[in-house]
């Protein structure tokens, strides 16, 4: 595939075949391909060492994340290649989300509750009920349904999911924070950045262009820097 007239030579290989072979016409990726602001946030990441375990890192893409899944023809794709098309494809269909729901860890651990409350019930009953711990047949049927309440209950906690945020704060689109810590997810997942080496900077990029604002990119660098932390990124710190 050659790439087509308009789009920049800095754009990534993987991104250009990925809009190709993916039939992407769109005003998102039109923007992650043109806007000039792109350019730093490719060579940020780009730069990056690459990962011990980076072949496992690729083969954990998604198949309809990577150009080749959308053409027959054979495509020669190089990790960054790979990388970059994922990137790209899923900061796409992150803005496209039909419903994206935020949720502050309060509210989360309000949906939870009712769930953690009946599991924490289950275990003392079955610590401290004789008449239950006599019959092993009810005994066993109470830890099923605890551990049922208590996986019910981490499920609606999030607690790897990017989207919960601390305390909503002032002034803040909640969108914006929710959409800078996925984006931060799936570089982690990606790239595998170093500890003490995160790209905030390139992560900013990718808000502020995919979302079609206009923030100053180093301010908003040290706002992704402080709404990140707490993620757990492999040991990198944020």
């Amino acid at each position: 595939m050659s790439r087509p007239s308009g789009i920049p030579s800095w754009a990534p290989r993987g991104t250009v075949l990925m809009q190709e072979a993916a039939g992407l016409t769109n005003e998102v990726a039109d923007r992650l391909l043109r806007d000039p602001r792109m350019e730093q946030a490719w060579k940020d990441l780009q730069r990056l060492p690459e990962p011990a375990d980076l072949q496992e890192r690729i083969e954990r893409i998604r198949a309809g994340f990577s150009p080749d899944a959308y053409t027959q023809e054979k495509l020669d794709l190089t990790a960054f290649d790979r990388q970059s098309a994922a990137l790209f494809y899923q900061v796409m269909v992150e803005v496209y989300q039909p419903e994206r729901t935020y949720w502050t860890k309060g509210e989360a651990d309000k949906l939870a509750m009712p769930f953690l409350d009946a599991a924490r019930l289950c275990e003392e009953s079955a610590r401290n009920d004789s008449t239950i711990r006599m019959r092993s047949d009810l005994l066993e049927a109470l830890k099923l349904v605890g551990s049922y309440f208590q996986s019910q209950g981490d499920m609606r906690q999030m607690r790897s999911n990017p989207r919960v945020l601390g305390r909503r704060l002032p002034g803040v689109s909640d969108e914006k924070r929710g959409h800078a810590r996925m984006v931060a997810t799936m570089i982690r997942d990606l790239f595998g950045p170093p500890p003490g080496n995160f790209p905030h900077s390139a992560v900013a990029r990718f808000v502020t262009v995919s979302l079609g604002t206009d923030d100053e990119i180093d301010e908003l660098k040290e706002s992704v820097r402080d709404w990140c932390k707490g993620l757990p990124l492999e040991g990198a710190a944020l």
